[in-house]
């Protein structure tokens, strides 16, 4: 079962490099920054980042922002089969919707990007998800890509 933990609960913050030095616990947070966009601009009303080598998801929602503590998997990694982004018509949307339930959360609707460098290093993944039935625009998901690809 996975536990939710306020940011001054989290054990492990050392561990978070990139999440450190993209502000998570300053007055600059680029990472909530980056969730205010990116959920505005799909409409969406919760997400989770990671970054590979990282102990934990930081979840956004309408409440703010939480660690989720988890085990890597590269279950999520493959699931992209080399292709950025997983969204409704992807064959392996029900592997991601599967990977939330492990992780105890229950969504309508998901859409996952996976973070690269221009040249394509993996960085970690961005997943967007709500309650909501309707499936994300194509547009809405070109415009995240691009916002991603300037955020890496």
């Amino acid at each position: 079962m996975t536990q939710r933990l306020e940011l001054h609960q989290v054990e492990q913050l050392t561990a978070c490099k990139i999440s450190l030095l993209l502000g998570l616990n300053a007055e600059q947070n680029y990472i909530e920054q980056f969730f205010r966009f990116s959920l505005r601009l799909l409409k969406c009303q919760k997400a989770l980042l990671t970054f590979n080598q990282e102990p934990y998801f930081w979840h956004h929602c309408p409440d703010g922002m939480t660690a989720i503590s988890f085990k890597p998997s590269r279950h999520l990694k493959q699931c992209f089969a080399k292709q950025q982004v997983i969204h409704h018509n992807h064959p392996s949307y029900q592997n991601l919707i599967n990977y939330l339930k492990e992780l105890n959360i229950e969504c309508g609707r998901a859409l996952a990007v996976h973070l690269v460098q221009p040249d394509q290093t993996s960085m970690g993944f961005a997943v967007f998800f709500d309650d909501d039935e309707n499936c994300f625009e194509d547009d809405q998901i070109q415009l995240l890509l691009d916002y991603c690809s300037s955020f890496m």
